[in-house]
């Protein structure tokens, strides 16, 4: 069996070397907390 090992740097590596790390931090990051404000108020019977 062989082991592959990874080559290269990390998504985040590439994504701050381009200058896009924060912003795509910030756009994810708002995105769960828009789900999981849409999934709580689900869970109560309240409308989006």
């Amino acid at each position: 069996m062989t082991e592959h090992k990874n080559i290269g740097s990390n998504f985040d590596d590439f994504l701050a070397e381009e200058g896009q790390l924060d912003e795509m931090t910030s756009g994810a990051t708002e995105r769960v907390i828009a789900w999981e404000l849409s999934k709580a108020m689900k869970e109560e019977g309240r409308s989006e």
